[in-house]
């Protein structure tokens, strides 16, 4: 299955927290940080890898989405259900 974009959208205030490619079907469970697309790469190099790999929240209402995890030797975030929506 080909890959897709996905906006990553904070289920509480509705704000845009990350762009993503998506491969293959199955539900979204992880973010693997190689997979974020480049207009929200910036926007995390500067706020939260600098201080480490940490939690992935929402910039406007801090509210926790994701935590890090390595998959596979890939860095990720776990995605927790129900913090966010996804928007094709």
């Amino acid at each position: 299955m080909a890959s897709r974009s996905l906006k990553i959208l904070c289920s509480q205030c509705g704000a845009h927290v990350i762009s993503y490619r998506k491969n293959g079907s199955g539900a979204l469970l992880r973010l693997y940080l190689d997979c974020i697309e480049n207009e929200t790469k910036g926007v995390l190099v500067k706020t939260l890898i600098p201080n480490g790999f940490s939690n992935l929240v929402c910039l406007q209402c801090s509210q926790l989405i994701g935590f890090p995890l390595k998959h596979y030797s890939r860095q990720a975030w776990g995605l927790i259900p129900g913090s966010f929506r996804k928007k094709a």
